[in-house]
């Protein structure tokens, strides 16, 4: 959010959820998108379900003016990968745009 404001961007949240688990991190989105809209930032949230790590490639890749990706951190990446999919130095070679790695005690 901080980024957003200070470089005057919108931001697009892409919310991918476990299949039959789509509603179990709508609070914490609903909170985060109810402060953008208090910051008059703007946002999209773009719903997927799958392999993070395919999803935020695949989305990139499609949308050429995205600056970089931020994720909350490296271990919610493999979530419902295949374990082909498992290497995540083979499938960050294919991101187009930096990735930002934040955790919780980075206070993100």
């Amino acid at each position: 959010m901080n980024a957003s404001l200070r470089i005057q961007a919108g931001l697009d949240i892409l919310y991918v959820a476990s299949p039959g688990n789509e509603q179990e991190g709508e609070p914490l989105l609903a909170g985060f998108t109810a402060e953008l809209k208090t910051a008059g930032i703007p946002y999209q949230v773009i719903e997927r379900s799958g392999c993070m790590k395919q999803e935020i490639i695949d989305y990139t890749n499609g949308k050429h003016d995205v600056l970089f990706v931020v994720v909350e951190s490296p271990g919610s990446l493999d979530a419902d990968c295949k374990k082909k999919d498992g290497v995540l130095t083979e499938l960050w070679k294919n991101l187009k745009c930096p990735l930002v790695v934040v955790s919780d005690a980075a206070g993100a």
